[in-house]
C-alpha cells in the first residue's frame, strides 16, 4: 500500500504517535525560505498533512475543497508542531482546522482551515 501522505517524508514531518494528536516537523534546512525563516510552503503544506490526517482519521472519503491559510508570525529554525480538530460535520461536509506552533500552542506560527466534502 502507498503511503496516502508522500509529501510528509519529503518535508521530514512525523506521524504522531499512537493515541497522541500532535504532528512534528523537525527543522532542517531544506525548509528554509528567507534567511533564519522557514519557508511558508513547507508551512502551509504541513498543515494540510494534519489537516488531511485528521480528515482521514473520521472516517475518510472526504475530498479537499477548499483552503485558509493565516500565517501568524514567523517560523523561525526550530521544530513545528501541529494539531488539528474537527469543527464541523455534516452527512456530507466536514471543516477541519490545525494550529502549528513552535514555542507553545498559545503562540500558534500558523492556522488553516480545510472544507471537505464527501466522495
Amino acid at each position: 500500500m502507498s503511503d496516502p501522505y508522500p509529501y510528509r517524508d519529503r518535508l521530514g514531518a512525523a506521524a504522531p504517535a499512537q493515541g497522541d494528536d500532535v504532528h512534528s516537523l523537525p527543522f532542517q534546512p531544506i525548509l528554509l525560505g528567507r534567511p533564519g525563516f522557514m519557508h511558508g510552503g513547507a508551512i502551509a503544506g504541513f498543515l494540510a498533512i494534519v489537516c488531511d490526517a485528521k480528515a482521514q482519521a473520521v472516517g475518510g472519503g472526504h475530498d479537499p475543497a477548499t483552503t485558509n491559510m493565516n500565517f501568524l508570525r514567523g517560523g523561525r529554525e526550530r521544530d513545528t508542531f501541529a494539531t488539528a480538530e474537527i469543527r464541523a460535520r455534516t452527512s456530507r461536509l466536514l471543516v477541519v482546522e490545525a494550529s502549528a506552533w513552535q514555542e507553545s500552542p498559545d503562540k500558534p506560527i500558523a492556522m488553516m482551515s480545510r472544507t471537505y466534502l464527501r466522495r
